[in-house]
């Protein structure tokens, strides 16, 4: 939990707890505050990049992530592996942006 005299908790929505033996704190589902979320990693490369290298990366990597001792070892830190596409991640974090905009927005937040 966090020290209110020193430090403010924040609750990333999830569907679990963030994996085996991790916080104490009840998972913010159970709070019936806010949508159930997921986090997102990926990896990107600058524009311009040329495609055989995306694509020579995003085949490594997938079969590191495809490794069952890897999935493991993140799934014990409350991460699953979803290997995937570039194109797949361009989708999800395209469908992303107007959710978080809009609470972004909401707040007043703005980049900097």
């Amino acid at each position: 939990m966090a020290d209110q005299t020193r430090h403010r908790g924040c609750a990333i929505p999830r569907r679990r707890r963030h994996g085996p033996g991790g916080p104490l704190d009840p998972a913010h589902a159970a709070t019936g505050a806010g949508p159930a979320g997921r986090d997102r990693h990926g990896i990107v490369f600058p524009k311009g990049t040329p495609a055989p290298i995306v694509a020579r990366f995003n085949a490594a990597l997938n079969k590191v992530l495809g490794d069952k001792a890897v999935a493991n070892d993140l799934e014990s830190k409350g991460v699953t592996a979803r290997p995937g596409t570039p194109a797949a991640l361009q989708a999800a974090v395209q469908k992303d942006i107007p959710y978080w905009g809009a609470i972004a927005k909401s707040v007043g937040a703005t980049g900097e």
